[in-house]
């Protein structure tokens, strides 16, 4: 009996380190792009704050990362070897505001990118 719960031991430890693994790849290999979402976010964030006006009323709206560029509210949405794009949809909930970074490069795309969206704005 002892040796079915060493077994059992081992294959959790095993298990929980290889989660733990992958976990922490993900987060070293896709870190900078979630960074870039960030960013990609609180240039809306101040975007908005500095134009109120233009949040929605209802529903919901965008701001391409190239309109936030221009503004000057974002530097620019690259790494070191990688350029993205980018949109940022706001939408109205009762009382409060969200905000939803999307951005697709060469190697990430946020899950759920809409090409529409910035060939819409962009035209």
């Amino acid at each position: 009996m002892k040796k079915v719960y060493i077994v059992w031991i081992i294959i959790m430890l095993m298990l929980v380190g290889t989660l733990t693994f992958i976990g922490w790849y993900k987060a070293n290999t896709y870190g900078v792009y979630h960074e870039l979402e960030k960013n990609l976010q609180s240039a809306a964030e101040s975007y908005f704050g500095n134009f109120p006006e233009r949040l929605p009323n209802a529903g919901s709206r965008s701001i391409t990362s190239e309109a936030l560029i221009n503004g000057n509210f974002l530097e620019s949405l690259e790494t070191e070897d990688d350029l993205c794009i980018g949109y940022v949809i706001v939408t109205r909930n009762t009382i409060f505001y969200n905000y939803r970074a999307y951005i697709r490069c060469g190697n990430y795309t946020t899950r759920g990118f809409d090409d529409t969206i910035i060939e819409n704005t962009s035209s």
